[in-house]
């Protein structure tokens, strides 16, 4: 990580889908949840959108109100924001790794729109990032740089660069080590209200897990028995939803230890990337054979 990232670490998600594989958790840990203040109703919301993400994963999630170790969050955030994965941890013990604002105090049932932000947020504390920091996004669309006015960063509270950091940049391949094609319906998407890119596409502001997102996250961390809750998604759905070649599925789950299964996915996705990669600069090279001078 850079000096310049080291200094907004609260703020700065890590180029997803896409994940940085130094910021994942261990492969069926255990993680416990600990809130520093907030209503019930709060609490509940947010623990709901640990449980709705522990369908896809082999993590286990418990609120804990003592612990020594653990995601500690508040609601009494300017915004709403979240360290990456175990960058959690590197918080000291009253200090909160992921920040909550709006989310009602009162009312149990979360909105359409505190039900995206609690799951985006969760994402990124599983050690996923903004989808848009996907190296897959150059192909689809490019960002306008200084299109983050000093009103945007400041009803955020952050500064003009971390908020370029978060919606503008884009992440190359050495940074971002572990990616899907871009997906645009990803939870993980930054909402933005206005255009912030030169195809004036807008970021939607989601308010549920995508398939890919669902698949990703449990390619990451292998389930090898469905939820009760979702009995369809198998690790060999998830597979399929990657684009993940039947035969390659058998071979990669020849092993049952969850570690193996995702280096083993890793490896297969590694070289999608590459082939992707080569058949765009054929193409490229193609094209520039047909121009007659």
């Amino acid at each position: 990580m850079s000096s310049r990232q080291e200094s907004h670490t609260l703020f700065y998600q890590e180029p997803s889908m896409a994940s940085l594989k130094r910021r994942l958790w261990a492969q069926e840990a255990s993680i416990d949840i600990i809130f520093l203040d907030g209503t019930p109703a709060q609490q509940s919301k947010v623990m709901r959108g640990f449980e709705e993400w522990g369908h896809y994963v082999n993590l286990k999630f418990t609120q804990a109100p003592c612990a020594d170790l653990g995601i500690q969050i508040s609601f009494s955030g300017k915004c709403s924001t979240s360290r990456v994965g175990t960058w959690c941890l590197h918080v000291t013990r009253g200090t909160p790794a992921m920040t909550f604002s709006e989310i009602d105090g009162e009312n149990s049932d979360w909105t359409d729109d505190e039900r995206g932000t609690i799951l985006r947020e969760v994402g990124h504390a599983l050690g996923f990032a903004h989808e848009h920091h996907n190296p897959d996004c150059k192909e689809i669309l490019t960002s306008k740089q200084g299109s983050i006015s000093k009103d945007d960063a400041k009803t955020q509270d952050r500064s003009e660069e971390v908020m370029n950091v978060n919606v503008t940049n884009v992440s190359d391949e050495m940074t971002m080590k572990t990616h899907t094609v871009f997906d645009h319906a990803s939870i993980m998407g930054y909402p933005i209200d206005a255009p912030c890119d030169d195809q004036e596409i807008i970021t939607p502001s989601g308010t549920e897990l995508s398939s890919f997102d669902k698949a990703f996250a449990m390619a990451h961390y292998p389930r090898l028995i469905p939820h009760r809750d979702t009995p369809e998604w198998t690790i060999e759905h998830a597979f399929t939803v990657l684009g993940v070649p039947e035969d390659t599925q058998n071979q990669i789950l020849r092993s049952t230890n969850p570690k193996t299964i995702f280096r083993s996915f890793d490896a297969w996705n590694k070289k999608r990337i590459k082939q992707v990669r080569n058949a765009q600069k054929q193409a490229e090279g193609d094209e520039g054979h047909d121009t007659i001078g």
